[in-house]
């Protein structure tokens, strides 16, 4: 059978496989939404509802992670996205950090499980996101849970319980020395905040972003 008619053999299974599998169908909506998200330009947050911003945003990051192809072997997953993160505006950035931060809440309930899994190689850039939107508290909570964390690294406690292990290039004893809390003491106090905590961050998020807008435009 010919090379190309064995192509186009596969795209049509691909296809009908896509039309039968709702999971398939939502991903592929995304995909194309990715694709179509090469760019933040001034005009696109006249038509954008709130939900559509920071989506949109976080698209953006995606699309950038797609268009870098893949990646050179031999290189730590992780390291590579993060070559890929510095070059973005960093207000990007910042949205893109504590929005992973903030849906990792919401969907475990812990800070404990953000620094416990892969998104907590961003723990940084969510520390110094808060830091740009001026969200003082929670630049204190990322930072008390940076300390924790390193404590239990440092005790064998991470690797015992299949953590991941991050590399963050920081001075660890700063955060250790200025640690104060764990992760029981800052999931109680999460738990006190009530349930409209996570939507007044996002409220908080995107005001920043409206009176902000030039720092988020990537066509200029």
């Amino acid at each position: 059978m010919e090379k190309q008619r064995k192509k186009e053999l596969k795209k049509q299974y691909k296809d009908s496989q896509k039309e039968s599998d709702e999971g398939l169908r939502f991903w592929s909506k995304v995909n194309q939404q990715i694709s179509k998200t090469d760019r933040i330009c001034v005009e696109f947050f006249n038509v954008w509802d709130n939900q559509q911003i920071e989506q949109n945003i976080i698209y953006y990051v995606y699309y950038r992670f797609k268009n870098e192809g893949k990646r050179p072997k031999g290189i730590d997953l992780k390291e590579w996205e993060r070559t890929i993160l510095q070059k973005l505006p960093p207000a990007v950035l910042a949205v893109y950090a504590t929005s992973l931060f903030e849906g990792d809440l919401c969907v475990n309930g812990s800070y404990w499980d953000f620094f416990y899994q892969s998104n907590g190689a961003l723990a940084i850039d969510t520390l110094n996101g808060y830091k740009l939107m001026g969200e003082a508290k929670m630049a204190e909570v990322v930072t008390q849970g940076i300390g924790a964390y390193l404590k239990l690294q440092k005790s064998g406690e991470i690797e015992e319980a299949c953590g991941e292990l991050h590399k963050w290039h920081i001075d660890e004893d700063f955060f250790i020395r200025n640690n104060t809390k764990g992760f029981d003491e800052l999931d109680e106090e999460y738990r006190a905040e009530g349930n409209d905590f996570l939507g007044n961050l996002m409220r908080d998020k995107m005001k920043f972003i409206k009176m902000n807008i030039d720092l988020f435009v990537t066509d200029k």
